[in-house]
């Protein structure tokens, strides 16, 4: 993938001992442009590893060499590639070509550095997973904020890991959320999280509510045509037993015509 080379005073010289273990993923604000401005400036005592604009645009401002000052920990920034996608503001979208280019570098990074499957507290975090939790809406608790777990999947899928994962009841219930910088406010865990799982719930209830229905109208058919069989032969089981019994005599009776038939010719 394209990657245009935009450098930050703002990092670390080095890994200071440490070794890249994660993935960050965060949210600007804003646009790319603006983020290239603020992590040009050392006075903003900030930069990322690398940026996402809203047309898939990536920008890389520290080496990976180097930590970057991201993630407000300074054990995470020295272990963690950080990235920052367009987005975070109601004006603002994060778009899909954004999200399709963040998998494609989250499936890189996990490539060449030998994570396997991608797993959010394991091998890649959000912003607001990571003490102190100052940043409680970053990246996805905020308006257009980031799909982080379509970014996973397709990173897992790029890289061969087959199926989308489910969401895990920390998921939904909003990640580690008592610890989190919502303060373990549930209300705001469940407003945030829960709208877009509950959508997901729904489309998968229509969806059985739809093959109920189906199912619900074969066995319907079926049963009119057992009523007709009924009807036809007499809802008696011993009138069926002598139908079925006389069907099954004349049907011998004509194999023994037929066979004496057959005899009488080759008498001849």
């Amino acid at each position: 993938m394209s990657i245009t080379w935009i450098g930050s005073p703002n990092h670390y010289a080095g890994r200071r001992g440490y070794r890249v273990t994660r993935i960050t993923l965060h949210i600007m604000a804003g646009w790319l442009a603006g983020t290239d401005n603020i992590f040009q400036r050392a006075s903003s005592q900030a930069s990322s590893t690398y940026g996402i604009g809203g047309n898939g645009e990536t920008h890389q401002y520290v080496a990976e060499t180097d930590a970057a000052w991201a993630d407000g920990s300074y054990t995470s920034n020295c272990q963690t590639i950080s990235i920052e996608h367009q987005g975070g503001l109601d004006f603002i979208p994060c778009t899909q070509a954004c999200l399709d280019a963040s998998a494609r570098l989250c499936a890189d990074i996990a490539r060449r550095y030998g994570f396997g499957k991608l797993e959010r507290g394991r091998n890649i975090f959000l912003h607001r997973d990571v003490p102190p939790y100052a940043h409680p809406a970053c990246p996805d608790l905020c308006p257009n904020g980031l799909n982080w777990r379509y970014i996973i999947n397709k990173a897992n899928q790029i890289n061969g890991y087959g199926d989308i994962d489910m969401a895990t009841a920390a998921e939904i219930w909003g990640y580690n959320y008592n610890k989190s910088a919502l303060g373990g406010n549930m209300y705001n865990a469940i407003n945030y999280e829960l709208p877009g799982r509950i959508s997901d719930v729904k489309k998968a209830v229509t969806a059985l509510q739809a093959t109920v229905t189906a199912l619900q109208a074969t066995v319907a058919a079926q049963q009119r045509q057992i009523d007709k069989l009924t009807t036809a032969l007499g809802s008696n089981p011993e009138d069926i037993a002598d139908r079925t019994a006389k069907a099954v005599s004349d049907k011998i009776d004509k194999l023994v015509i037929t066979m004496t038939a057959q005899e009488k010719d080759t008498a001849k």
